[in-house]
């Protein structure tokens, strides 16, 4: 019978207690009880209540720990709304919330009352806290705040451990809800579902070279205008029809900074993602392009649609990852006029890492080809833009080449010409190329993990030779404004700026508007056609038939997204320490009463430290504060339990100050009251407390008495 009440009082269900009691011994009064027992089973029902929020918390961290995939969607949503589940892990959290306060409430009672019972004693202020650790401004309340006067001249000792208790049970049991509701509702993730290797069909130098030359444009047949049909993929220059029908799309009334293209040449778009800080900021900005490498992008794309993948990339927001270098090309450009006999050319200046600066940049004389080239330029006197390569020279800082954008001649004999000089920089850099499902279908990106502003450094540099830039920007025909063919060649570097921004006659005598704010977008179009040949480095070798040796193995990472258990930001790691801190302090708990079997289950109600108090001798301690208690003094008062030696009265009495020193402590396995004491198992005699008559009570007894008294 102990054992249950025992387990009913740790549970919160003493009123069933107290109704068995009212159908069995309604009649009979309060009863001495123990004070402490010594029984495992009694132990082990005191702690019932600590098993079932450890088991949630040890429940619910396992599954954020090692993780469980639930599915695209949450069971239930469809039939009673989105908030349904929400709901139901909010009520669970602020049920576990409950439990958990009540079980660090028993630690802190247990603490407590041993303190009270067998130690030196606890400040008046902290006799309640098991009752208002749970609210948070009782840390700064006087009567927490005030305990320390008491307290702190032994901090190292079993008060001090009862402050940091009280605080981490408070900490714990505030945040025990918040926690408990991260942890318990599943999150959109991408659920890892297959890990597995496979073989570009390619070497590293041939894939991302440290030099591209004319044996890295993807065969023979790509040295020609023709392989710009679209038919050949491998080749360098097959992105100049897509990208010159994007930029024909935009037209020069848009441009929003930065641009996503995705060249149509694969079962699967990939993307090439291109910033620009945008015509505004024309100083201390940089333009830059990147892309997947178009290599790794097929790979994807027949990993996708193949039988053995396609059944785990079947599900919603699939995606397929791999660490793999991708190409990123940074580009800025200078303004140029030459005017008369002007031999000089400025290039802006690149760091390796860092933001270009607007003020830098290096001039370099016109060379010997650059002379020739604006004499005999075809498209001088035409409605028309010219390119020139420049060969890589170290003065222009961190870079792989550079290209002269010519503007028409403003007369056919005039000596001026006016343009942009523009610096290339082109590197390797690492990424985590992923195939995923796009609103038209799946589409690869590269998120890049590498920013040259922070210094992180790339894979390499790549530098470009002029017979491999070439191939990138072969002779096209050049269409005019209405759309006809001109009949004239040039570039297709050229053919893009025509795209995008068409020269009309009627502006050309004014060149400083718009085109020197328009200079940024060279910069980008140059980047996105760079990048774009770059990625289709190596890809001829890949899409060969010919096995490779040393061919580069990657390992592909296969996602799907949905509803998943599974810790991942600090959050839920906090949340972690939370509820572990919980199931921690229980568990100690749980170990340490087991082991030593002795537990009490007084005075963890309010009405029963009122009738403790009531009952105690009164203290000239707590001397006018029935009213109110205002002083520091009163509350760093030192508070013990002890059992009287002296009667009539309540045995176990609560003590203030020092005056308890000959009194005595609580025995185990006793029964106190009213100056009747009971030992476990066996009763002793009650001492009855006769009543003393009154005096004429006693005048007429003693009469009686004489009156009985046989004569001599």
């Amino acid at each position: 019978m102990d054992v249950l009440e025992a387990a009913l009082r740790s549970l919160g269900l003493d009123t069933l207690n107290f109704t068995l009691r009212h159908l069995f011994s309604s009649r009979r009064p309060e009863a001495p009880k123990f004070v402490i027992r010594l029984s495992f089973f009694v132990a082990l029902a005191r702690c019932a209540l600590h098993f079932l929020p450890s088991a949630v918390s040890i429940a619910i961290i396992y599954l954020n720990v090692r993780g469980l995939y639930i599915g695209a969607q949450l069971a239930g949503t469809a039939k009673y709304g989105a908030s349904f589940a929400p709901a139901l892990v909010q009520v669970g959290a602020k049920l576990q919330e409950l439990l958990i306060g009540g079980s660090l409430a028993i630690v802190l009672f247990h603490v407590i009352r041993h303190e009270l019972l067998f130690g030196n004693g606890v400040s008046f202020g902290y006799v309640l806290s098991g009752f208002s650790f749970a609210r948070i401004p009782y840390f700064w309340s006087p009567a927490f705040f005030n305990g320390w006067t008491f307290s702190r001249q032994s901090l190292v000792s079993r008060r001090g451990l009862l402050l940091c208790l009280a605080l981490a049970c408070g900490i714990i049991t505030n945040f025990a809800g918040p926690a408990s509701a991260l942890l318990m509702m599943p999150t959109m993730q991408n659920w890892q579902i297959r890990h597995g290797d496979l073989d570009l069909n390619a070497t590293n130098d041939q894939l991302w070279p440290a030099s591209l030359t004319i044996n890295n444009i993807g065969g023979s047949d790509c040295l020609n205008g023709a392989s710009l049909s679209g038919t050949s993929n491998r080749c360098i220059n097959n992105g100049y029809l897509p990208l010159y029908g994007n930029w024909q799309s935009r037209g020069p009334d848009y441009f929003d900074g930065t641009v996503t293209i995705m060249p149509d040449d694969f079962s699967g778009g990939r993307v090439i993602h291109g910033h620009n800080p945008g015509p505004a900021q024309q100083g201390n900005s940089d333009t830059w392009a990147s892309t997947p490498h178009a290599a790794v992008s097929h790979l994807l794309t027949s990993i996708w649609w193949n039988a053995t993948w396609k059944g785990t990339l079947s599900g919603i927001g699939s995606t397929a990852l791999v660490e793999v270098p991708s190409p990123w090309v940074r580009v800025k450009c200078a303004t140029l006029s030459l005017l008369g006999a002007d031999s000089l050319v400025p290039f802006p200046v690149l760091p390796e890492i860092a933001s270009w600066d607007f003020a830098t940049v290096t001039s370099l004389s016109m060379t010997t080809e650059m002379q020739d080239f604006l004499v005999q330029d075809p498209l001088a006197t035409e409605s028309q833009y010219s390119t020139f390569w420049m060969p890589h020279d170290s003065s222009m800082g961190y870079s792989s080449a550079g290209m002269i954008t010519f503007l028409p001649r403003l007369a056919a004999q005039s000596p001026n010409r006016y343009g942009f000089p523009c610096t290339v920089d082109a590197r390797w850099v690492n990424s985590l190329t992923t195939k995923s499902d796009g609103d038209r279908g799946p589409v690869v990106n590269a998120d890049l993990w590498f920013d040259y502003l922070d210094g992180n450094s790339a894979i390499s540099q790549a530098f470009f030779n002029l017979d491999w830039l070439h191939a990138l920007a072969p002779n096209v025909s050049i269409w005019n404004v209405d759309g006809s063919d001109s009949g004239k060649f040039g570039t297709a570097i050229s053919g893009l700026f025509g795209a995008y921004y068409p020269l009309y006659t009627d502006i050309l005598n004014d060149p400083g508007d718009p085109y020197w704010s328009w200079i940024q977008v060279v910069e980008l179009i140059l980047a996105s056609y760079i990048v774009d040949g770059m990625s289709r480095v190596g890809l001829e070798e890949h899409m060969g038939q010919q096995s490779v040796d040393n061919s580069r193995i990657v390992t592909v990472t296969t996602t799907i997204q949905g509803y998943a258990y599974m810790a991942s930001a600090t959050a839920d790691y906090l949340a972690i320490a939370v509820l572990l801190g919980h199931a921690t302090i229980a568990f100690v708990y749980t170990g340490y009463v087991l082991w030593t079997r002795r537990t009490s289950g007084c005075w963890d109600t309010i009405e029963e430290l009122v009738a403790l108090a009531h009952s105690s001798r009164p203290t000239s301690a707590l001397a006018n504060t029935s009213t109110g208690i205002h002083r520091s003094s009163t509350m760093s008062q030192r508070v013990r339990i002890r059992v009287s030696p002296e009667s009539p009265g309540e045995e176990v009495q609560l003590i203030f100050g020092d005056s308890a020193q000959q009194w005595q402590k609580a025995e185990i396995n006793r029964k106190y009251g009213r100056q009747n004491v009971y030992e476990f198992g066996q009763e002793i005699e009650t001492r009855k407390l006769r009543r003393k008559p009154v005096p004429q009570q006693r005048d007429s007894e003693r009469a009686l008495l004489y009156s009985q008294t046989p004569s001599s």
